[in-house]
């Protein structure tokens, strides 16, 4: 058989490809082969569905595809707007699956929902090469769930499924954390890879300049807004911004690489570097045809609007990443259109705190007030995810930021600069 192409994933030992109907794992040696084997065949005697398995030739170990997909990609896209009912059969499917694991005297070190595959006509488990004999540890499945679209509920709800009225039990606090978040973009990160690593110059679309000091002193350079820590302006097709601090260019041309590998709408970008005198210079493409969604409210749909928003932000948080600036100013959609581009990416940080999380949320909010209506605000919340108690949250941070505005700002006498976008 012809070695697949395309990488599903790849871990230190072993390396996935798909192949269409198939999928196929090379192994590091035939031992490693056989251990995974021996323990998918364990799970299997304890009456767990797994993969099928067609062949174990060499180092390889060759599966039919599965239907449907892992939990971690419905938690990122349907579990919001799943009905409860639905949910909770999920749920207790889930639940007895991991019971099955539990009373067949397994431990699964790595047991997290991107090895759970669900499907109408059963749920399946794989990658079990760190199955072992002892007492099952639900920290990782745990911490894997770290999502805002699951909801105290749905833990509470798996918890008596899976252990009926026994109180609930004291977590263990995964040193490593992250590496049982939401992964499903690595095959996206080994995609694609157009956008090139920062340096002291880097050039991503072929422009004729051979440094940032070109850049900012190119005679065509048009500014449109100067600040005391940055100036932001155009040349040509490009939106230039020149920041004092260098590392903040660097840090918002790395946000841009992370959230194009991941499939977020960005805006492509074009150059960055470090001038002579120490000024940092980040370049994108202008979003020609996109404007700030609180400039063009009036002429969206406001359903499409407020689900496409909410659905951005619940993707991005449920992967581990908060914007820290999300305002509707910084959301830029076509009009008419329900695509959200995402702008100002400087500040975008990898955490799962919940505290920032809500500071998203309240930027939009308060960015919306005198805009959408209550109406608008409950219906993003449900499509999000949020709970009630995350609404109290939201609203109380949104109600502080405003008192935080000068008093020209709190009462609408002050209009906001708007950036350009030809």
């Amino acid at each position: 058989m012809s070695e697949p192409g395309k990488i599903v994933s790849e871990h230190k030992d072993r390396v996935v490809y798909d192949q269409g109907d198939i999928f196929v794992k090379v192994f590091d040696s035939e031992r490693d082969r056989d251990d995974e084997v021996a323990n998918l065949r364990k799970l299997e005697a304890a009456g767990i569905t797994i993969p099928e398995i067609i062949d174990t030739s060499g180092t390889k170990m060759i599966t039919r595809r599965m239907p449907g997909g892992p939990i971690d990609e419905l938690i990122a896209t349907d579990w919001a707007t799943m009905p409860r009912a639905d949910r909770n059969v999920l749920i207790e499917r889930v639940a007895a699956v991991t019971r099955k694991i539990r009373d067949a005297g397994y431990d699964w070190p790595d047991f997290v929902t991107y090895h759970i595959y669900v499907a109408d006509d059963a749920i399946r488990v794989l990658d079990p090469p760190r199955l072992r004999r002892g007492k099952l540890d639900l920290s990782p499945l745990y911490w894997s769930t770290e999502a805002p679209t699951v909801t105290r509920t749905d833990r509470l709800r798996f918890w008596r499924a899976y252990a009926g009225n026994a109180p609930l039990p004291r977590l263990r606090r995964i040193g490593h954390r992250g590496r049982f978040r939401l992964y499903r973009w690595a095959p996206g990160r080994i995609e694609q890879k157009s956008c090139l690593p920062w340096a002291r110059f880097v050039n991503a679309i072929d422009a004729p300049y051979s440094s940032a000091d070109e850049v900012v002193s190119h005679p065509d350079l048009e500014i449109v807004r100067q600040l005391a820590d940055r100036t932001n302006a155009r040349l040509g097709d490009l939106h230039v911004k020149i920041v004092k601090d260098p590392d903040e260019a660097k840090r918002e041309w790395e946000a841009h690489r992370t959230l194009m590998a991941a499939g977020f709408p960005v805006p492509q970008p074009a150059l960055g570097g470090i001038t002579e005198d120490g000024r940092g210079v980040f370049c994108s493409v202008n979003l020609d045809g996109l404007f700030p969604m609180d400039d063009v409210w009036e002429t969206l749909d406001r359903r499409k609007a407020v689900r496409a928003v909410a659905d951005i932000t619940r993707r991005l948080h449920t992967g581990g990443l908060v914007h820290k600036d999300l305002y509707l100013c910084h959301c830029f959609v076509a009009k008419g259109g329900e695509q959200v581009t995402l702008i100002d990416l400087a500040r975008v940080t990898k955490t799962t705190s919940r505290r920032l999380r809500v500071k998203d949320l309240a930027a939009l909010v308060h960015s919306s007030r005198g805009i959408a209506s209550r109406t608008d605000l409950m219906r993003g919340f449900k499509r999000y995810g949020g709970d009630r108690r995350l609404a109290k949250s939201v609203l109380r941070k949104a109600r502080r930021m405003a008192k935080h505005l000068p008093k020209n700002i709190r009462d609408g006498t002050h209009v906001p600069h708007r950036r350009r976008v030809t």
